[in-house]
């Protein structure tokens, strides 16, 4: 109700969001995200969450709109792992073999090593080639 009437509070928006997709209430917690996205486009971590609700909501299909906002992400960070990962994603699925190769290069170069998230990455980038 608090955000009917303050539709501008971005942390309000941004603790909702949370709060749903804590709850695995994707639809609600898309919307929420999608309100801190037009409030901050800057807030990358938020982008990225909303990107995982679209990809998820879809069956793992990046959507023209997800690609859209991971192209956000990577002119923000161009080196951002998750939003590589991503961009990748949507390679191997529109079959863009020169934008594979080049997206694994990066995404391996991007991640840290010895670091746990890094070593499920490389596997699922072992079994995606």
């Amino acid at each position: 109700n608090r955000l009917a009437n303050e539709p501008n509070d971005l942390e309000g928006w941004r603790l909702l969001a949370l709060s749903h997709l804590s709850q695995r209430n994707l639809d609600l917690a898309q919307h929420a995200f999608e309100q801190v996205h037009r409030l901050d486009p800057t807030d990358i971590g938020a982008t990225l969450s909303l990107i995982d609700v679209l990809v998820t909501q879809n069956n793992g299909h990046i959507t023209p709109v997800s690609d859209v906002l991971v192209q956000e992400v990577l002119q923000q960070d161009p080196n951002n792992t998750l939003a590589l990962w991503f961009a990748y994603l949507s390679a191997k699925q529109y079959r863009d073999i020169n934008k594979i190769k080049e997206l694994e290069s990066k995404i391996e170069l991007s991640l840290p090593s010895n670091d746990i998230i890094s070593q499920q990455i490389q596997q699922q980038l072992n079994r995606y080639k």
